[in-house]
């Protein structure tokens, strides 16, 4: 320990490497849990009754789920599919399509990009919320498309500010639009604002954004103790209009399997992207303990003249290694420690336990792997030649 603080500038380059390493696993490990911590809570709370159609086939069945076509192909849900849905379906609490895109929205000399929502009055039972002020959308507005808009809090607030934004008309992808409602508060979807949209009547939503076909199905349960009923109704509905390739039926439970194994699958992905750093630390601990042995060779040449083995050389050179993998590691875990405290104020981040594990196991593993070729070579020299060496 003397000898490494005797010459700290190299000391502390040696660590660079695995301070980097160990801070980078730690930080995006703890922002992909995060995340999915965030968004899985999010998904759970609105409750185990809800049930998803969405395009493509999506095999749940037998580890871990596994998407064919979902995202890959059109979609072919319309929205004479939600009302069939609606009229013959007798285990639904409600029943809403969902049709999102980006949209520009106007107010006097404010604009702002917001997230556009196509939606029905089933929509409130679904998702089991409400408006603030005014009323939501009807029926009757639905089936003639007309041209009215519930806001989001944010939206409201950003474009509104104090003032009661009901019957004001704003404008909605060139279009002027009647405000008629305020959405209650939702709150975050992990770092995604849900209070930053506009709802329309989904059939005005299909005239704004050009298509006729939904990218997503919404249907409450009436029994959330038997949802796999209405699972199966719902697919008996949709077997009558679609071919089984068309579509596939998921419950919560299952979007929310998903969404987890995704998530974990990006998570291990971006743990093994930052260990690259510490692999690149552990060549830099080579490079700088090859240096030294080069320095210190008349030294290792007075030690074995006094009776020194190569293995106490090797053994010397080695915990020299490790404790710079190791102090690399601890101040790495300290600073990524606090990069996560300071981040936590504004994105969703848990640091696990595993990851700090790992990340110093290897971060150590990696010092004494690479540490192991300059100790040989130190434990090789001759005593006559390094005594020599100037």
């Amino acid at each position: 320990m003397q000898g490494l603080a005797s010459n700290r500038m190299r000391s502390a380059l040696t660590m660079l490497g695995v301070i980097i390493g160990v801070s980078a696993v730690i930080l995006l490990v703890s922002i992909g849990e995060g995340a999915k911590a965030a968004v899985s809570k999010q998904i759970s709370g609105l409750g185990s009754a809800l049930v998803v159609v969405i395009p493509g086939e999506m095999d749940l069945g037998g580890g871990m789920p596994r998407i064919s076509s979902m995202g890959l192909m059109q979609s072919k849900l319309t929205y004479t599919d939600v009302k069939t849905i609606e009229e013959e379906a007798d285990s639904i609490n409600g029943v809403t399509p969902s049709l999102t895109s980006d949209i520009m929205i106007k107010f006097r000399n404010k604009t702002r990009i917001t997230m556009l929502q196509g939606v029905t009055p089933g929509y409130l039972e679904v998702y089991s919320t409400g408006t603030e002020k005014g009323r939501f959308i009807r029926e009757h507005e639905v089936d003639n498309a007309k041209k009215v808009c519930i806001l989001g809090q944010t939206v409201a607030d950003d474009l509104f500010g104090n003032f009661d934004p009901v019957g004001k008309r704003v404008t909605l992808g060139g279009q002027k639009y009647t405000v008629i409602g305020v959405m209650k508060e939702r709150g975050q979807l992990a770092i995604v604002d849900v209070d930053d949209a506009v709802f329309v009547p989904a059939t005005s939503a299909m005239v704004l954004t050009g298509t006729d076909t939904l990218g997503r199905i919404l249907v409450g349960a009436k029994d959330p103790h038997n949802v796999e009923k209405t699972v199966a109704e719902v697919k008996q509905i949709l077997s009558k209009r679609h071919d089984e390739t068309d579509f596939s039926v998921a419950t919560q439970a299952e979007m929310l399997s998903l969404f987890e194994s995704v998530m974990g699958i990006l998570t291990s992905m971006l743990g093994g992207v930052a260990g690259i750093s510490l692999l690149i630390g552990g060549i830099g601990i080579m490079n700088i303990m090859l240096v030294s042995v080069t320095e210190r060779t008349r030294e290792i040449g007075i030690r074995k003249a006094v009776g020194a083995k190569g293995r106490d050389i090797l053994i010397q050179f080695l915990i020299e290694a490790a404790a710079l993998s190791i102090m690399g590691g601890i101040i790495g875990l300290i600073l990524s420690v606090g990069v996560c405290i300071l981040a936590g104020r504004f994105l969703p981040i848990q640091i696990t336990v595993w990851s700090v594990v790992i990340a110093l196991a290897v971060a150590v593993a990696i010092g004494v792997f690479f540490g192991a070729y300059p100790a040989r070579r130190a434990s090789r020299l001759y005593p006559i030649v390094a005594l020599r060496y100037e």
